[in-house]
């Protein structure tokens, strides 16, 4: 259901719930007039008082140079989102609604003082994971298939074990995706899934596409409500294709725990923050260095280190000509957070970002697009007070520098899975064969963006292209920026949401 806020109404504040399982997306009228908010993003792009939206050339900047586009703002003009941390008043003021956006991590560490630590016994693994079919089981629509996109990692293996302990096995079918190399981990999620009784899924990762799957690739952009450029963004439609019933079906996954179970930052982050904050003095703002040069992350802000690196402001500016710096905002996002710890500053900037914006945004993408609901289990509010009222030593360990430290003991001790000897896994995606196989295809997709001036996408690819087919930093990072270029372009050259000139409300 969207609601509305018109003038002179009485003022409001919105904020989703704690986990930010469910974003709330806000129209904001160009006019001022009145503002439209709901939970679901479909609902509002369709909504007959919301017009074909214009892409915001700001969103762009920063997906050009971050890969994210930072909450409250978004790739449109006009709409913004509520994420983890996120709030909105609103309000009439002089004749105008007026918006004031907000921003508050709410899971500042330390949780508990270290004499109680020693005195705190652990509650029993069964209510979390009671806790956790729970949550499962408020959110499943009856009728509807049910899968769990399973790795061999903590996260899915939580809710995999809980769904096992609830009864449920038969209810649920793991999904699994075949890596190359080492980074492959479908054989242990088909071995978890017969250990407790799952029915089990590996789809395929494709090198060379197809016609058919060229064409399910232009269906999902055209219906997926935002860009992402997270590299296995062009996965997810090569899984519809292979398993057309996930299509209006419930998909489990287990992303949202980031936020309270903290990210701890290597000691090559904390040198590397360090660094950036004495290098940003010393290195002149006006140096030209090209995008896929290593020396332009000597130019990094502390905050971009984690996963917000992309193209340079003068490459973005040939791209869109007038272009916004947004090393001037996470400077500022930096300040604001001077005296934090390193834990807590690279929680809350990559969750309430790169996590938020990337990693969750592509499975939500996803399930928009094909019309099926997405349920993050973990960031149900009952499970996130059971892991607050633990010590901080069973989330993360400040000397080890391994978060999650509670789920790795309830996986050992009830399914003897070792996450410590298994290593950190996660769905990995070989963007750079597809673009070997099909440059011709991305390059096409990419010139004829209108997003773009044609004179500096034709400068860059021309300079960037060569590099593709190379190896080292400038080769990698090339293959990035053009596969990243690729996704927004395809995004925007299909989507039904962008106003071409037609005008109108979205019919679909």
């Amino acid at each position: 259901m969207i609601s509305e806020y018109r003038l002179n109404q009485k003022e409001i504040f919105l904020k989703p719930d704690l986990g930010a399982e469910v974003p709330i997306y806000l129209y904001y009228d160009p006019k001022k007039d009145f503002l439209l908010y709901g939970f679901s993003i479909l609902e509002l792009l369709r909504d007959p008082r919301v017009k074909r939206m214009e892409v915001n050339n700001k969103g762009l900047a920063f997906l050009l140079q971050n890969g994210v586009v930072p909450p409250p703002l978004t790739a449109y003009k006009y709409l913004y989102v509520l994420g983890m941390g996120d709030s909105a008043r609103v309000s009439t003021e002089d004749g105008s609604v007026k918006v004031l956006f907000n921003h508050e991590y709410p899971f500042l560490s330390p949780l508990m003082d270290s004499n109680s630590e020693n005195n705190f016994d652990p509650p029993n693994a069964d209510v979390l994971l009671e806790l956790v079919a729970q949550a499962v089981d408020r959110r499943v629509d009856p009728g509807k298939r049910n899968f769990l996109f399973h790795s061999a990692g903590k996260d899915s293996n939580l809710i995999a074990l809980a769904l096992a302990q609830a009864g449920w096995s038969d209810k649920f079918e793991l999904v699994t995706h075949r890596s190359k190399g080492s980074a492959d981990e479908s054989q242990k999620s088909k071995n978890i899934a017969k250990k407790l009784g799952f029915k089990h899924r590996v789809l395929k990762e494709f090198d060379t596409l197809d016609t058919a799957q060229l064409a399910e690739i232009k269906e999902f952009f055209s219906r997926a409500p935002f860009p992402c450029v997270d590299n296995v963004t062009l996965a997810y439609p090569l899984y519809r294709y292979q398993m057309p019933e996930l299509s209006g079906s419930n998909v489990l996954d287990g992303s949202g725990n980031d936020s309270y179970l903290m990210l701890p930052p290597s000691q090559r982050d904390q040198r590397l923050i360090r660094f950036s904050k004495y290098a940003g003095g010393v290195i002149p703002k006006a140096l030209p260095i090209k995008s896929e040069s290593i020396l332009k992350n000597l130019k990094n802000t502390p905050a971009e280190w984690f996963g917000l690196m992309g193209f340079s402001v003068e490459d973005c500016s040939e791209l869109l000509g007038d272009c916004y710096d947004a090393k001037k905002y996470w400077l500022d996002e930096c300040e604001k957070r001077k005296s934090w710890s390193f834990v807590d500053f690279k929680t809350d900037i990559m969750v309430s970002s790169v996590v938020t914006e990337r990693h969750i945004r592509k499975v939500r993408n996803f399930c928009d697009a094909y019309d099926s609901k997405l349920i993050m289990p973990l960031a149900d509010g009952q499970v996130i007070s059971f892991f607050r009222s633990l010590p901080e030593k069973y989330l993360f360990d400040r000397k080890s520098l391994k978060n999650k430290v509670y789920i790795r003991k309830v996986l050992k001790d009830y399914m003897g899975l070792d996450s410590d000897a298994l290593g950190k896994k996660a769905f990995t995606y070989d963007s750079h064969a597809v673009l070997l196989n099909h440059e011709r295809t991305i390059v096409t997709e990419i010139e004829k963006c209108d997003l773009w001036r044609s004179a500096g996408v034709k400068k860059i690819m021309s300079r960037l292209l060569p590099k593709v087919r190379k190896q080292g930093w400038s080769a990698r990072y090339s293959k990035a920026l053009v596969y990243r270029l690729y996704l927004i372009s395809c995004w925007y050259n299909n989507s039904i949401y962008i106003d071409r000139g037609r005008g109108g409300s979205i019919n679909v």
